[in-house]
Order: C-alpha cells, then structure tokens, then sequence
C-alpha cells in the first residue's frame, strides 16, 4: 500500500514537472518591462479587425433634406431632431429616388443606420412607414 501510494506520487510529481516546462518553453518570448514603457506589438502578433457597425432603427417626421449634402432630418416621438447622411447606396422605400425625399416633408419615416460617433448614416429609408408597436420592429426588421 505505502510502495503503491509513492508510485502514484511520485507519478504526479514527474506531471507536474514536466507541465511546467512545457509551460516554461512556450513563454520564450516575454519580457518583463517597467510599468511605465509602452509596449509595441510584434510584427508576428495578429489584430482583431474593429468590429463591424451595428444597425439601429429610428422612426419619426421628416423635417428637412438637404440633396446637395444628402442629409435628412426627422424629429422622434420625444420631439428630438435628429440628423443622417445618407449615400447613393441607401435602400429608400416610398419614393422613386432621394429626389422624392425633399417632396416629403412632414411625412413618417423608419430609418435603419449606424451610428459612428456623432454621424448617423442611413442604411436604408422608409417613407409612409407606420409607426410600429414597440414588439414588431424585430420582425419587420428581419422581414426587410
């Protein structure tokens, strides 16, 4: 009993060694530097791409449209104005183009866009949209 409970530690011991030099190899590469210095990456290290945007949703009147600097204007339910870009690429639903924005004024709109920063840019515009119940945006969205 007493050889059989050695053996065993003795067993464990040699695991446990060769875990840390294992361990040990693989940290080849770190230095300890002072608190105080930056440290630069290596050329070997890879960086996570930033993330992408998230696309968010935002409904109200249309106030303005400036074609010339393709922005828009709606003010929410809060009464807040708020502002967005929007390019030759924005999906617009309601009108034939982003010429039949500024001929809509006071109408509804759904917007979806992403925020970076404190520019809003417009994904996509929806013009006569009705106003959703607090519920349905997740499926009118995954319906667009």
């Amino acid at each position: 009993m007493n050889q059989l409970f050695r053996l065993k530690t003795w067993g464990l011991s040699l695991c446990l060694v060769a875990s840390l030099a294992a361990c040990k190899a693989g940290d080849t590469d770190i230095k300890q530097t002072d608190t105080n210095e930056t440290k630069e990456p290596s050329p070997t290290a890879t960086t996570t791409p930033p993330a992408s945007p998230v696309e968010l949703t935002a409904e109200g009147d249309l106030q303005s449209v400036d074609l010339e600097a393709m922005t828009f204007a709606l003010k929410d339910a809060s009464g807040a104005e708020r502002k967005f870009s929007f390019s030759s690429g924005t999906r617009i639903t309601g009108v034939p183009n982003a010429q039949g924005l500024a001929a809509k004024k006071g109408s509804r709109v759904m917007v979806g866009y992403t925020a970076q920063g404190d520019s809003n840019t417009a994904v996509w515009i929806e013009i006569g949209a009705k106003p959703v119940p607090v519920g349905m945006k997740a499926r009118r969205l995954m319906n667009a």
